[in-house]
């Protein structure tokens, strides 16, 4: 398996600050795969993870490559030692057996997992909300922003929700040791910072991070009454009613429920960022007050539009404004392929199609299709 996982690392130049080559790797794969194998076995018997694969290798990036650098308009990325990537991508596979296996993990977080995806969380959304439509209800939707949601996990409530998942001791063990001591350099114009520990969070880059975000915030759901769906740190909570006073009173106990979960596990609402939508009929909206649904002692702000995972959906559920948004697109990709359309060939220029426009027209195609004729009609 070591094997395998050397000969299919990417063909990439850049290396952490262990500066091991992973092009050399890949190359001499045969050779190396069993001392490397060895020291992956022993980390595991000894539950222990190498000191030099806990620093991470952190380079600025400029969100507009035409910004002058500051740490405010920049993007950090975190490259790990490549050996500490594949003996991730081993634990990963096993802890994401054990936990497929024993069906711990909740189906409404719809991210990290085998058979799932952003279609998958979207679809899960819009056919609950067109079923409350149907039966003419109105629907409370809101959508939670988690700040830095990743890199504020705290370690001892980890390992606390691990134990309660049953994992042996010495993969707890393991486990503590994998999180802690770590530390980051930040890597500008050919020279290092020092280095700075990492008391809580996640490891960037890591495939070991987002399963374990889905491990901590697991019993989430389980706090609330009613729907919730999450992609990732994206979490969309929501309920149906007959009644509009039904249905703010039941999500904002939902709000109340969430709140305390997040005081408890150490985490961080951005409520500038959450916000609510009330979806329904033309006619049954006319007449509706707000929700005023509070959190934190802030009012959500209420909606009539929202972007939610790409897609952009609206309180009357027309697709209209996702689909100028689509066409835009296509647009501008359309514009771009007409230039290089002089200087490319045409197998290279049909990269360049799917990449630039038909890529806009097929993303979550499956939830908006369901949009009138005429809207369909200005994609042709």
């Amino acid at each position: 398996m070591v094997e395998r996982l050397l000969i299919s690392l990417p063909d990439d130049r850049s290396s952490s600050s262990d500066n091991i080559d992973s092009k050399l790797l890949k190359v001499a794969a045969k050779f190396v795969s069993l001392p490397i194998c060895h020291i992956f076995n022993r980390s595991l018997a000894c539950s222990l993870f190498p000191l030099q694969w806990k620093e991470s290798k952190i380079i600025p990036i400029p969100k507009n490559k035409n910004d002058v650098f500051n740490r405010v308009n920049s993007r950090p990325i975190s490259l790990l030692p490549v050996l500490s990537k594949i003996m991730e991508r081993i634990v990963y596979e096993q802890i994401q057996h054990y936990l497929t296996e024993n069906q711990l993990l909740t189906q409404f977080q719809h991210a990290y997992k085998p058979g799932y995806s952003i279609s998958s969380a979207l679809i899960h959304m819009t056919d609950n909300w067109y079923k409350y439509l149907d039966n003419g209800n109105l629907a409370g939707v809101v959508f939670l922003d988690f700040s830095a949601a990743f890199d504020l996990i705290n370690h001892d409530l980890l390992i606390d929700k691990l134990k309660c998942y049953r994992f042996s001791p010495a993969a707890l063990c393991w486990m503590e040791s994998y999180l802690s001591g770590r530390r980051q350099k930040v890597y500008y114009n050919g020279y290092f910072s020092e280095g700075c520990e990492m008391n809580c969070g996640l490891p960037q880059g890591s495939c070991l991070g987002p399963l374990l975000y889905s491990v901590f915030t697991n019993d989430l759901l389980y706090v609330l009454d009613k729907s919730l769906v999450m992609y990732a740190d994206d979490s969309t909570m929501f309920y149906s009613a007959s009644s509009y006073s039904e249905l703010t009173s039941v999500l904002q106990q939902d709000l109340l429920n969430v709140f305390d979960w997040i005081s408890k596990n150490n985490m961080i609402l951005n409520v500038s960022k959450s916000n609510s939508m009330l979806i329904g009929c033309r006619v049954r909206l006319v007449n509706s007050p707000q929700l005023n649904l509070s959190i934190a002692g802030s009012v959500l702000e209420q909606v009539t539009q929202i972007k939610l995972l790409g897609v952009t959906i609206n309180h009357h559920f027309s697709w209209y404004q996702h689909i100028n948004s689509v066409i835009k697109k296509m647009g501008q990709g359309i514009a771009i392929a007409r230039k290089c359309s002089f200087y490319i060939t045409s197998s290279i220029m049909k990269d360049v199609i799917n990449a630039l426009v038909l890529s806009h027209l097929e993303y979550c195609s499956v939830i908006w299709s369901a949009a009138n004729k005429t809207d369909l009609n200005r994609l042709q």
